[in-house]
């Protein structure tokens, strides 16, 4: 059976690959099953599903935490979550640089992948540090 969150992870990278040329209806029915995994704030669904946040908000509640989120590092969280998850391993340096150039901040990275913000926090550049000051 297949960890919560990464099933999560991958169907939101399926379905932002997906809403390019889905329609509203389509892309609320794919917002509406990513909410069921309770990984995603309102705002956060809105960009994977490419529609404005206010059509999401109309019909579902808040059921997660936010926090700078962009959906191009989708596949790099998919890739962490897996290193972590079913391997044990440590994150490379490398890939948790890649999904902070996109636009995601450290602590959404741990929220959505469960690695340990203690662990990895030196590896985190020091710009990258600075904008996690900045959203407390």
């Amino acid at each position: 059976m297949e960890d919560r969150n990464l099933a999560g992870l991958r169907l939101a990278k399926q379905y932002w690959m997906d809403s390019r040329n889905a329609d509203r209806k389509l892309k609320l029915d794919m917002a509406r099953e990513l909410h069921g995994f309770e990984l995603f704030s309102l705002n956060q669904l809105s960009k994977i599903v490419r529609i404005n946040v206010k059509f999401i908000a109309a019909s579902l509640k808040k059921n997660a935490a936010g926090g700078k989120f962009e959906p191009e590092a989708l596949s790099t969280l998919v890739a962490i979550r897996v290193i972590q998850l079913t391997r044990g391993e440590r994150v490379p340096k490398s890939l948790l640089r890649i999904a902070l150039d996109s636009g995601t901040s450290f602590s959404c990275v741990v929220r959505l992948t469960g690695i340990s913000y203690g662990s990895y926090y030196k590896d985190v550049p020091a710009a990258h540090r600075r904008e996690e000051n900045d959203q407390d």
